[in-house]
């Protein structure tokens, strides 16, 4: 199991994706924890970690360059000022 705050630069391409809880008074200690943490699509965990487990996966993003046909290299997007910059 791996769960990261933030995907490591560099990291193989990936999906990422978001653990959510039902986030009220009925979500186990062991789902809670999870709430709002990356977790990365090729290792997870994945939900359901138990019976009457209610979490699920919110797509993220994907650390995949897109590359068109016709195009030799990714395109990779550009930094935007106060974002964390390309995935």
């Amino acid at each position: 199991m791996v769960i990261v705050d933030n995907p490591p630069p560099g990291d193989p391409s990936h999906d990422w994706y978001v653990w959510r809880t039902a986030d009220d008074e009925t979500v186990c200690p062991v789902c809670s924890p999870l709430d709002d943490t990356l977790i990365n699509g090729a290792d997870g965990p994945f939900p359901p970690l138990h019976s009457n487990c209610r979490c699920w996966l919110e797509y993220s993003h994907s650390d995949v360059p897109v590359t068109p046909p016709g195009v030799d290299e990714p395109l990779i997007p550009p930094e935007i000022p106060g974002t964390p910059g390309p995935f």
